[in-house]
């Protein structure tokens, strides 16, 4: 993916479904602008940004740990589910 994916398809960069939003996470993760993204993105209220949500970014600045929450490894799963259901459709 490229940093274009976020001009395509910016409503899922503001989705609110963990589903959505662990999909936007995951284009993040090839994107050549990731780190500036993030760092743009570190106060940003919503959204998702360099491969971080809202809520990481809360976490972040709470103090909180750097690892996946619950929620975060809920909505991978949710994705990867998903994704092998289409495959085999």
């Amino acid at each position: 993916m490229s940093a274009i994916d976020c001009n395509v398809y910016p409503d899922l960069f503001f989705a609110t479904k963990p589903g959505l939003v662990a999909r936007a996470k995951k284009l993040c993760a090839g994107c050549p602008i990731q780190t500036e993204c993030q760092e743009w993105g570190r106060t940003e209220e919503y959204g998702v940004w360099g491969g971080t949500s809202a809520r990481d970014r809360r976490r972040t600045q709470a103090g909180g740990t750097n690892g996946p929450t619950l929620s975060d490894r809920l909505d991978a799963q949710i994705l990867t589910a998903r994704n092998r259901k289409q495959r085999v459709a």
